[in-house]
């Protein structure tokens, strides 16, 4: 997810799995919807800019830590 290399596609906005929860969005929420999401190619083969991937790292790392 810090390389940019998740095959995550847009995780939030219009036309997302994600944008109808946004007004209400909580770790959870985020979570359940990027679990929807379709990627757009098989992680580690291509670079695509992810806000939302930064967005669930940050998630990922809040609760490890």
């Amino acid at each position: 997810m810090l390389a940019h290399r998740s095959g995550f596609a847009r995780l939030y906005g219009p036309d997302t799995a994600i944008w109808p929860l946004y007004g209400d969005m909580n770790d959870g929420l985020f979570v359940e919807g990027a679990g929807k999401a379709d990627s757009i190619f098989e992680p580690g083969s291509n670079y695509s800019y992810s806000n939302g991937g930064y967005v669930l790292l940050g998630i990922i790392i809040r609760k490890v830590s």
